[in-house]
């Protein structure tokens, strides 16, 4: 990817970075439930709220000239937990949501500057922009007996929503095909809501930093 040498180029790269999300109306209905458990089994608290999770991503990506296209594969997986005292018939069977969002965007960088930091190293400043679709997987396994109606029984449900992910990056070339690469930026996630009696949204918006490596074919 260094200036004057090849017109066109693939790279490949791999990335592990962080994320928040805006996953509140998932809490909200955790701790609706939480209320009337307690009501059943006294004691039982929420051990994991949904936390950020940890987002890996592949890439594969073609540059022209100066311009870059390809595709991302992200995967993004968290939980929410509800357990039960020691003393509860139910101690062993947790209250348990399993959240699992695969992203499948396009891709487009743009070069912004390059700094020749010695002979061999050389940075580039990039601008991304990756639209595409997460699909996401939610599926709720409990124990305790909830007959109120509302409630979701063990079930599972997959749904659908947009992603717009901007992002500043940055690449350091340490030869002409291998580096390291590192981005951040937010991602604006539209729709995902669950036909449930609560209108839960599954709503993956949040901030995204990453750090990986890149080889070019």
């Amino acid at each position: 990817m260094f200036s004057g040498t090849v017109l066109s180029q693939v790279s490949l790269s791999y990335s592990a970075g962080y994320g928040t999300n805006d996953l509140e109306d998932l809490r909200d209905v955790m701790k609706y439930k939480l209320d009337i458990i307690n009501r059943i089994a006294p004691g039982s608290v929420i051990t994991d709220d949904f936390a950020s999770p940890i987002i890996h991503t592949l890439e594969v990506s073609y540059l022209y000239q100066a311009e870059e296209f390809g595709v991302q594969i992200s995967i993004l997986n968290t939980t929410g937990t509800i357990t039960h005292p020691e003393t509860s018939m139910w101690k062993d069977s947790p209250e348990k949501y399993s959240l699992k969002g695969l992203r499948l965007g396009t891709l487009y960088r743009h070069p912004l500057a390059e700094v020749q930091l010695t002979s061999k190293y050389k940075l580039l400043i990039l601008g991304e922009l990756s639209p595409g679709v997460t699909i996401s997987s939610l599926k709720y396994t409990g124990a305790v007996p909830l007959n109120n109606g509302l409630d979701i029984t063990d079930a599972s449900t997959s749904k659908v929503s947009i992603s717009i992910l901007p992002m500043a990056a940055a690449r350091l070339h340490f030869t002409e095909k291998f580096g390291v690469q590192a981005a951040a930026g937010y991602d604006f996630s539209f729709g995902g809501k669950l036909d449930d009696a609560y209108r839960t949204k599954i709503n993956w918006s949040g901030l995204r930093a990453r750090l990986g490596v890149f080889y070019v074919l």
